[in-house]
């Protein structure tokens, strides 16, 4: 059976309409062209189960997965996508026959995961996925290129893939998970530590406030116990009149199964009468049937005939026209061959013409591009001289400027070096004094580290004490948190137990009513359950409980009198049923004698009647219920036991298989029960005797809470001790950095004065260096520039006369006729075509309209001819058309006179 059963995707990438994909059985395939949207198909299915990796679906972003519009459609708001699974053999651990699993993101960027329509967390959903085969790494969803891929997986990989498909993974990746939680709680607490350590100073502070922190805490309580009755007694109410109703409504449901069954009786005697009129009424229509064929035969007949008719007069109307219209046909025919004959004089004349003009036109084009390559080359040698002609009167410009430049620089340069030379005779005298200073300063440094050492040696020595101090307490702080964690969690647990105690959670209805009306005074005399009066070691509970039954929630009663004034408290209340046992009145059966016992090695533990610990007034309520029934470890030991003991009994053992005295034999293993309600007392002697229990173990861990916070009591004062040393010893060694940093900055200061003055000296230094080469740099290039002046004038001369020359060239062309002459001519020949094109498409116009006119002619004649003998066959029908309509009619008459209406 197929798991998959079908895919719904609406706005997802290019799914604008929704859309429903259903796998029935077998294999599915989708065939398309490129583009057509096969992929997205898997890239929906890798989306809904829960794919984060966006590159993997052929996307940037979330809002990449929805519809972007079109020409035609706007573009959408969400995408959706949803599968549907049948779960019917619960392959999936959830309790539904079918899944549906859905996803869906906006544009916003909010995501939603939905399972059959509830929203969850992807966590839950992929925590779910796993479970059943389904997770992120199962290759589900095989594509181009991962099948080399997965052969191609190293051994660490290939081990979670099959970890992954032998369903490992999931019981990984939560422990991967819980791991996770566990470090971030340990660093939790680690800054829990941290902030303890900094808020204790705080605490006298805050000890009034905690005061009334306990005080509120104690009327919160106090109101939750106020209003945890009050529900219990709007609860009771309301459940004594939904019994109520119950009854009423099982007493309408009587009432409406008796009217139901005489509506049946007349509903078949209408159903017989219905039947007895259709079956007449469909022989009355076979008649009725049969002369409307008549009828319509006739009136058929009569259609035909009126169509034939008209179609003979239409006949002889064509017939007429066509005669008509043979006669102006010949007529234009003969007036159009006369003037296509004169067309065709006049056409062969223009086209004489065109050739004529053609050739000297040749002539004309030749001469002018003659004249035009002669222009065009003295043109580009004239712009080459100009572009020369304006280079050279640049660069004799800028030499010019530059050399003037030059000179004045020059002369600059001589003044500066003088001023180079006496600034660098006092920088010399001050560099000497400046490096006695650093020196003094130097001193002074060493003996302020010297000092600093020896306050940082105690000030280590103080942390090693104080750091082994505090992992000490860290450790205490870690015990204190855990039996703190432990009683609360002891405490919470018997805080539940004596809830459901008190709420009766898993008793029957009318033993919990019961039982709530003695914590009330409603009721006196009962001593409570059987579950709640007797104790039984814990590797028993099964066996026990088995052994009971429902008899757990029997209420013990210390008189006969007392029982029955519960029963009619039940009764006047509509409360529910309950079993009591009167003490007065219990006559146990005599106890089961059984061979052996614990040590015996037969597997017989013993009577379940001397295995129970309980008051000694309540030994007939016990030997009633238990005196006739034996404990043994396995079936086999039941089986054994079986064959030897007489009379009525009960063998259970251990696991809860029951063996009686009759022989029958009841075994197995029950579904878990869904809440409460329906475990019908299962547990309820293991929750007693842990709820009997549970005192000890808190008053145990409280008091060892209590010695753990005194000891860390002692090592937080030794604490306090070793930090006030420390302070002690790391104001001295502040005051000794405090000195050092100051002496420090005094040599830093100095050192930097010394630089100062050294880098004043080179600096100079250079400047006086860098003046004498820009001096002898200058002098060579004067020179340089007065000789590349004068190449620059005589250049500029050459260009000169040569553009001169140029120009008397040009005036001489631009006098030339060719151009003219070969205008006119291309004008002459552009007229004489547009006129030859005129007159041949006016000659093949009335050619065609000749041999249309032919056509026309010859079709018209031949249509005559088809008329005259389509009217000869028309004739010959209408004869026997009026025949068949005659027969038909007459047929139709006889027949409807037999009929009655229907």
């Amino acid at each position: 059976m197929p798991k998959l059963k079908q895919l719904d995707v609406q706005g997802f990438k290019s799914f604008a309409e929704p859309l429903t994909f259903v796998y029935p059985t077998g294999i599915t395939a989708i065939v398309g062209p490129n583009g057509s949207g096969k992929s997205n198909v898997a890239d929906a299915i890798r989306w809904v189960l829960g794919e984060q990796r966006m590159t993997t679906i052929r996307g940037r972003t979330g809002e990449d997965m929805i519809f972007a519009g079109s020409k035609k459609r706007s573009r959408a708001g969400m995408a959706r996508a949803s599968l549907t699974f049948d779960n019917s053999d619960g392959w999936l651990p959830v309790d539904f026959a079918e899944v549906l699993i859905e996803r869906r993101t906006y544009r916003d960027g909010k995501t939603d995961y939905l399972l059959n329509g509830s929203r969850v967390r992807l966590m839950d959903l992929r925590d779910l996925l796993d479970r059943a085969g389904l997770g992120r790494e199962a290759y589900l969803i095989i594509g181009q290129g991962l099948v080399d891929h997965v052969l191609a997986l190293r051994p660490q990989e290939r081990l979670a893939l099959f970890e992954q498909a032998a369903g490992i993974a999931p019981y990984r990746t939560r422990r991967e998970d819980a791991a996770g939680r566990l470090d971030e709680t340990r660093r939790n607490l680690e800054r829990v530590y941290d902030v303890v350590g900094e808020i204790e100073p705080h605490l006298r502070r805050l000890k009034k406030q905690a005061a009334r922190a306990e005080q509120y805490a104690e009327l919160t309580a106090e109101l939750t116990t106020t209003l945890r009755t009050w529900y219990g007694f709007r609860w009771g109410r309301a459940v004594a009149e939904l019994e109520q109703a119950r009854q009423r409504v099982a007493y309408h449901d009587e009432k409406v199964r008796q009217y139901a069954g005489a509506s049946d009786a007349v509903t078949a005697s209408i159903v017989e009468r219905r039947k007895q009129i259709a079956e007449v009424r469909m022989q009355l229509a076979e008649l009725h049937r049969e002369s409307g064929v008549h009828h319509t035969e006739a009136e058929r007949r009569q259609r035909e005939l009126a169509v034939a008719r008209e179609r003979r007069r239409q006949l002889q109307e064509r017939q007429e026209e066509g005669q008509a219209n043979l006669t102006p046909l010949r007529a234009a025919l003969e007036i159009e061959t006369q003037d296509v004959v004169a067309l065709q004089a006049e056409f062969e004349t223009v086209q004489a013409q065109l050739s004529e003009a053609q050739a000297i036109l040749t002539e004309a084009e030749t001469a002018r591009r003659t004249v035009e390559q002669q222009r065009q080359a003295l043109l580009s040698r004239q712009g080459k001289a100009q572009a020369q002609a304006l280079e050279s009167r640049h660069r004799l410009a800028d030499r010019q400027s530059r050399l003037e430049q030059a000179t004045e620089r020059l002369a600059q340069l001589a003044q500066r070096v003088t001023q180079l030379e006496a600034q660098m005779t006092s920088a010399t005298e001050r560099r000497r004094a400046q490096q006695a200073a650093v020196e003094q300063a130097r001193r002074v440094l060493d003996e302020a580290d010297a000092t600093l050492q020896t306050a940082d040696a105690e000030v280590a020595r103080l942390d090693a004490e104080l750091a082994a101090a505090r992992t000490a307490g860290e450790a205490l702080r870690r015990d204190v948190g855990g039996k703190q964690a432990e009683l609360q969690q002891v405490a919470a647990r018997l805080e539940a137990l004596e809830r459901l105690h008190t709420e009766g959670a898993g008793l029957y209805a009318g033993v919990r009513a019961v039982m709530q009306a003695v914590e009330h005074n409603e009721l006196r005399g009962l001593a409570g359950t059987v579950a709640s009066l007797v104790s039984v070691p814990a590797h028993l509970d099964r066996a026990i409980e088995t052994a009971l039954g429902g008899q757990l929630q029997d209420v013990v009663a210390e008189r006969w009198s007392d029982a029955q004034a519960a029963i009619e408290w039940l009764k006047r209340r509509r409360a529910g049923r309950a079993t009591f046992l009167p003490l007065d009145t219990l006559n146990p059966p005599s106890m089961l004698e059984v061979a052996g016992g614990a040590g015996s090695g037969d597997g017989v533990i013993g009577v379940a009647s001397e295995l129970v610990q309980y008051e000694a007034r309540y030994r007939p309520v016990v030997l009633l219920l238990l005196g006739r029934t034996a404990i043994a470890q396995s079936l086999d030991a039941a089986r054994e036991l079986y064959r030897k003991l007489q009379g009525s009994f009960r063998i259970v053992t251990v696991e809860g298989e029951i063996v009686r005295s009759g022989g029958a034999v009841t075994g197995g293993e029950e579904r878990p029960p869904q809440n409460a309600a329906q475990s019908q007392g299962g547990g309820l002697l293991a929750r007693e005797r842990e709820r009997r229990e549970l005192p000890e173990r808190v008053s145990a861990l409280e008091a060892e809470v209590k010695a753990l916070q005194n000891k860390l009591r002692e090592h937080e004062a030794q604490m306090q001790a070793l930090q006030k040393a420390l302070q002690t010893a790391n104001e001295q060694r502040r005051v000794a950095a405090q000195r050092r940093a100051e002496t420090d900055r005094t040599v830093e200061r100095e050192v930097r004065a010394l630089d100062k003055v050294i880098q004043e000296g080179d600096w100079q230094r250079n400047l006086l260096e860098e003046a004498g080469q820009e001096r002898e740099r200058l002098q060579a290039s004067c020179v340089r520039l007065e000789q590349e002046h004068g190449e620059a004038a005589a250049t500029l001369r050459e260009v000169e006369v040569q553009l001169g020359s140029l120009s008397h060239e040009l005036e001489a062309l631009a006098g030339d006729e060719t151009a003219r002459v070969a205008v006119e001519r291309r004008t002459q020949v552009a007229l004489l075509e547009q006129e030859h094109g005129n007159r041949r498409v006016l000659l093949t116009t009335r050619q065609r309209e000749v041999e249309r006119l032919q056509a026309q002619i010859a079709a018209s004649a031949q249509h005559l001819d088809g008329l005259t003998e389509e009217f000869a066959q028309l004739e010959a029908r209408l004869e026997g058309l009026q025949a068949a309509y005659d027969d038909a009619r007459a047929a139709a008459d006889a027949l409807s006179a037999q009929v009655p209406p229907l």
